[in-house]
């Protein structure tokens, strides 16, 4: 009988986090799915698919720079919603929302400039061929100049998934992607009326399904939802709630931009094999990401119900809630240190050194870079596996 009790906390802590996990899934499988499509679709160019697709892939490392600066703003947003969600303050949560829309707007703009400014002196350097720098560069600019709609879409979902809601976000990515298929079809061929893009095209058909997403999302926050509501009247800047914003976030930041930088130094070494080997090492990043849909929805579910606990002072729920994926259990409870200390030791120390030593050093070629991923992850998850057992999460002040 006693097992029995001791199970039922388990029990519903599992069935929390998979109903707030599957639409999450979902709905990062298509944001995912925005940026396949572009690729599947410029594929299919005939002889200049090879470099549309390596520069779309190129380009898309590019901008999850960008992505990276959005979930450091993201991992503050869920964690103080979650908070104040699990201690009945939803003035507070609404609070929140909003200054994280004001910090993530400011943030767009630098981004905006870097973007267009520094695309194609980058993809020089890397040592990309003119073809392929050419397309990706135009790609990128475009894509750039809706930063600022990328980050209110990202930072609006982020604080519903906070406040318990991960279906809102899950039927926006659904229109976002019925929107960016439905212009790329004309804009990437071409028809009757339109002329014939390609990549350009491509970074038009999305960045006009970002901008349709994000106002979709605003409406839908200023009409209230749940527990949630985006208020015009007040004022708009608090220092203070943007630094506690920021204080939990610059580490994911941090840890964000370096794993970009690794990865865009990990992208340079296939790079020395070909266009058509980064090509297929671009087409391979996409069918891999579709593989981490489930564990990053778990993060987030766990991120938002291990804060919403905390907030409620009920950290035995709160660890039994993280068990279930424990790197957004961290960023739930504002502790985004030692994942980004875990990150950029796995990046840094274990895949970039040991895909030179394979690839160049041993002679194994493009399959010496890919081995290194596998070897990292598993570093990865037995060090932050063992940090969160040891329990100091809980007692964080944030």
């Amino acid at each position: 009988m006693a097992g029995a009790t001791a199970e039922a906390p388990a029990k519903l802590a599992r069935a929390s986090v998979f109903r707030l996990a599957w639409p999450v899934m979902v709905a990062n499988l298509l944001q995912t799915l925005t940026t396949t499509v572009d690729l599947i679709m410029v594929g299919h160019l005939g002889a200049e698919s090879d470099a549309a697709v390596a520069a779309v892939g190129f380009g898309a490392q590019f901008i999850f720079l960008f992505f990276s600066v959005m979930i450091s703003v993201s991992a503050g947003t869920i964690a103080l919603v979650a908070r104040a969600i699990g201690a009945n303050d939803p003035a507070q949560a609404d609070h929140v929302l909003k200054q994280s829309l004001v910090l993530g707007a400011l943030l767009s703009l630098p981004l905006t400039l870097f973007g267009l400014l520094a695309a194609e002196p980058m993809l020089t350097v890397f040592g990309a061929a003119p073809d392929v720098v050419a397309l990706s560069s135009a790609y990128i600019r475009i894509i750039s100049l809706v930063v600022f709609f990328q980050f209110i879409s990202f930072l609006g979902s982020a604080a519903l998934r906070g406040a318990g809601d991960t279906v809102t976000p899950l039927w926006i990515g659904v229109l976002v992607n019925v929107v960016n298929f439905g212009i790329n079809v004309n804009l990437i061929y071409g028809n009757a009326v339109v002329p014939h893009l390609g990549v350009p095209g491509a970074a038009i058909g999305t960045s006009i399904s970002y901008v349709v997403g994000a106002f979709v999302l605003i409406a839908i926050l200023l009409r209230g939802k749940g527990r949630l509501r985006l208020h015009l009247s007040g004022d708009w800047v608090h220092m203070e709630t943007v630094r506690r914003i920021f204080r939990i976030g610059w580490p994911a930041a941090l840890e964000q931009i370096f794993l970009q930088v690794a990865f865009t130094l990990w992208v340079v070494m296939v790079v020395v094999f070909g266009t058509d080997i980064l090509a297929a090492h671009q087409i391979g990043l996409r069918i891999q990401s579709f593989a981490f849909m489930p564990g990053f929805g778990f993060a987030i579910a766990a991120t938002a119900l291990v804060g919403q606990n905390l907030g409620a002072n009920n950290p035995d729920h709160a660890e039994k809630s993280g068990w279930f994926a424990i790197d957004g259990a961290l960023r739930g409870a504002g502790d985004t240190r030692f994942p980004l200390m875990t990150s950029l030791s796995g990046m840094y120390f274990v895949r970039l050194p040991l895909g030179v030593l394979f690839a160049f050093v041993f002679g194994w070629g493009i399959i010496g870079v890919w081995i290194p991923l596998v070897i990292e992850y598993y570093y990865r998850s037995a060090v932050i596996t063992t940090h969160f057992r040891r329990g100091k999460w809980k007692a964080l002040r944030v």
